[in-house]
């Protein structure tokens, strides 16, 4: 049996894990109670597109960062 994908949803009083239907039912409600996606959730949630899996941050540092250690802040490796 494949492992049920569950949402943690919060509200002032605490958080709680559902089933992604159920999830997906409390937060179209318009009166729901308060019951939202907490801000470190790593789902985001729209009522067009439902449930989507945010993508992971890059760590500091990593490729993509400007940091000189590659070489590409002006030198060309030779000393003048």
């Amino acid at each position: 049996m494949a492992k049920e994908t569950r949402i943690e949803l919060e509200i002032p009083q605490g958080r709680m894990g559902f089933s992604v239907e159920e999830a997906d039912a409390l937060l179209r409600m318009p009166v729901n109670g308060g019951w939202k996606l907490p801000e470190d959730s790593e789902w985001t949630w729209t009522p067009e597109k439902g449930f989507e899996k945010k993508a992971p941050k890059a760590a500091k540092g990593s490729k993509g960062s400007n940091d000189g250690a590659d070489g590409a802040n002006g030198s060309n490796g030779q000393n003048d």
